[in-house]
Parts: C-alpha cells; sequence; structure tokens
C-alpha cells in the first residue's frame, strides 16, 4: 500500500518556471483551470486514512497559495488525523499573513521553490521578478515559526539549471539563517517527453546535468497522486493527464488503488515495461511519442 499521498488542490500557477511543462500545457486549448471539489477531498482524506495514510502534501502542479480552500483542506486533513502535513510554494503569494493562517490551521511543512541566487537570474528561471518578495517573506515564515510553532519545518528546494548551477552556494548563504533544509536537485527534463518542439530546451537549460527517471519509479509504487479534477493519477507531474488510472468521483480511494489499470500500471514498471508510455520518454529524457493511458 502507498505511504503518501499528494494532492493538487489546484492546477494554477503564478510563475512561468523554464524547466516545467506548465509553461507548455497551460497554453494548449484543452487547458482548463480547476480547484479540487471539496467534498470530494475530504472523502478522499478520509479513505486514506482508512488505507493507513499518515502524510499528505496539499500540492503538486499549482501554487498553493491560488487555492481558494487551502485552509479547509489544511484543518480538515489535520481533524481526520494526518500526522505531517505538507505543501510547497514559490513563495511570491507566501505573505505574513497568509502564512501565519497556513501555520495556525495545521500544516506542518512548507517548502519554498527558489531556483536561482541572483535576482536577474531568479527572472529569467521563474519568469517573474519576484527573488525579492520570496527571500522576505521566507525571513517573515522563520519568524512565525518561531512564535507560532518551532517545531514547524520550512525548507528551500532549488532546481539547479545550466544557467545556476553556479549559484547554489549563493542562495544557501543567503537562506541558511532561517530554513531547517535546503534541497537541492539537478534538473529533470520535467516536459521534454511531452512535445517534440520543446526538446531545444536540453542544450539551452538542461545542458549535460539533466537527472533521468529510474525504472521503477518509486513515485508509482508508493505515493498516490490526486488531480484537481479528482483523478487517481500515476504521477506527480501528469501535466496533460496521460497517466490517470482511475475516476475518484466513481469509486473509492482504495477501490481505484487497488483497480486492475492501477495494478497493470504498478506491474509494468516493475517489471521495467513502460515502452508506449509517457514514463518511458521521462526515463530517458526525450520525447517519444506514446499513447495517453485510458480509464
Amino acid at each position: 500500500m502507498p505511504t503518501d499521498m499528494l494532492i493538487e488542490i489546484t492546477n494554477r500557477c503564478n510563475h512561468s518556471c523554464m524547466f516545467c511543462a506548465h509553461r507548455v500545457t497551460r497554453v494548449r486549448e484543452s487547458w482548463s483551470y480547476a480547484e479540487i471539489e471539496k467534498n470530494l477531498l475530504r472523502r478522499i482524506l478520509k479513505e486514506g486514512y482508512e488505507m493507513g495514510l499518515r502524510r499528505v502534501g496539499l500540492y503538486t502542479i499549482g501554487e498553493m497559495f491560488l487555492c481558494n480552500d487551502v485552509l479547509y483542506h489544511i484543518q480538515n486533513a489535520k481533524e481526520i488525523g494526518y500526522t505531517y502535513i505538507y505543501s510547497d510554494t514559490n513563495g511570491a503569494l507566501a505573505t505574513k499573513e497568509r502564512l501565519a493562517s497556513v501555520i495556525e490551521s495545521g500544516l506542518d511543512s512548507l517548502k519554498f521553490s527558489i531556483n536561482a541566487g541572483k535576482r536577474h537570474t531568479y527572472k529569467i528561471i521563474h519568469g517573474s521578478d519576484d527573488f525579492d518578495k520570496v527571500i522576505e517573506n521566507l525571513r517573515a515564515c522563520h519568524e512565525l515559526k518561531l512564535k507560532l510553532n518551532p517545531k514547524f519545518k520550512i525548507m528551500v528546494s532549488f532546481i539547479a539549471t545550466k544557467q545556476t548551477e553556479d549559484e547554489v552556494e549563493l542562495l544557501k548563504e543567503i537562506v541558511s539563517p532561517y530554513v531547517d533544509q535546503i534541497v537541492v536537485r539537478p534538473v529533470r527534463a520535467f516536459f521534454q517527453q511531452y512535445d517534440d518542439n520543446f526538446t531545444h530546451m536540453s542544450t539551452e537549460t538542461f545542458g549535460g546535468s539533466t537527472k533521468r527517471a529510474k525504472i521503477p519509479c518509486a513515485m508509482v509504487l508508493n505515493r498516490v497522486h490526486v488531480t484537481s479534477e479528482g483523478y487517481l493519477s500515476a504521477c506527480c507531474i501528469d501535466f496533460k493527464r496521460d497517466l490517470l488510472l482511475a475516476d475518484l468521483k466513481t469509486m473509492s480511494l482504495s477501490d481505484a488503488w487497488l483497480s486492475e489499470n492501477a495494478v497493470n500500471f504498478r506491474k509494468r514498471h516493475l517489471e521495467k515495461q513502460v515502452e508506449g508510455t509517457m514514463c518511458f520518454g521521462c526515463s530517458v529524457g526525450k520525447y517519444i511519442p506514446y499513447d495517453p493511458l485510458e480509464i
């Protein structure tokens, strides 16, 4: 059974990070903005808890502070009994008032995604000139941690691209006084597998640092992913909904996890037979035509 659950409470984002497929998929005609329905998510949270899940992340491809019901979702998860509730933000909308409200509602951990160490480079990577604002919001989060909940965990993640590899230590120097953990990862080809028109990014952004996914993929095997429309997906970066396993609006989370579609797909990963799916392109770091999963 899974150990963790990630829920896309909204698919909206206020940034356009150059390594993220959100900037590609959201301009397509088929793209639509969505927030997960409140009662549906409450039911899913209850069913996940009954399955033995105790950790839940309230994010995948969207910005948590763009979700109108984020406080409701945190409070529900805490009331149901989840012992660790975490989320992720780019930090631009994380004002002191909003940060105080999520901490007081029961959030246990917040990760700031800051992918450059200089304002100029940050603007290139994130598509927004918010570096100074984000650092100030991070400082405010640290102050609130000391005041409201000393056990609250603050993290910073840095996805290192070709342009920013030499800024890792600079960012660490800036944020270290305010965080409990800094996670640095080499960029993965997050959207090369989606469309052949974007493979030029492999040289402009990824350079030689691209990290490819391993098969079998751990997130497929031991983590639940719920989209903002209420689907069970195999992947937290299923931007185009090509790895859907079940519709949680019509079946319970437990039934969906143990459904024929889900079991067979996990078996394909264990047997390393993922050719023809989006996962194969992710594993080799380039676009290879594939067929979406059908539910």
